[in-house]
């Protein structure tokens, strides 16, 4: 969970530069209308609920699930995206693109330290169990 919650940092980071970069290139309502017509093409997903039997099981509901999911995330992102590039588009004095990118490898960094931090622990963990055993067998020589 907080490295989905790390990804959707980054996704709205790179979704602030973009509205930073769009801020003098293109009008806001162009902008608005390419957001809209993304959200759309979300919506129109629609993956087949033809009656599909597998061994006498009916998969409709599972194509139902998938198709709502899809949908879901779809929605999420897009509306993080146009938040990020609204908010970068009417401030584009609060972000610079080199000080986004340089949050964005702190936190790529984060992320490598984070996932290696219990392989670690395990290493470490084995190393002071190896050393017992070493000392005990030293013991039961002398």
């Amino acid at each position: 969970m907080r490295l989905i919650s790390i990804v959707m940092l980054l996704f709205l980071l790179s979704a602030f530069a973009i509205g930073t970069k769009l801020s003098g290139d293109i009008e806001y309502e162009v902008l608005d209308a390419s957001i809209n017509n993304a959200s759309k093409v979300i919506e129109n997903i629609n993956i087949s609920t033809e009656s599909v039997i597998i061994k006498d099981v009916n998969i409709d509901g599972f194509y139902l699930i998938i198709e709502k999911y899809i949908k879901f995330i779809g929605t999420f992102c897009i509306e993080i995206m146009r938040m990020g590039v609204k908010f970068g588009y009417d401030n584009p004095n609060y972000f610079s693109p080199e000080t986004i990118i340089n949050v964005t490898k702190i936190i790529c960094w984060l992320i490598i330290i984070s996932l290696l931090i219990k392989p670690i622990f395990y290493i470490m963990v084995f190393i002071v169990m190896t050393i017992i055993m070493i000392k005990d067998k030293v013991k039961k020589i002398k």
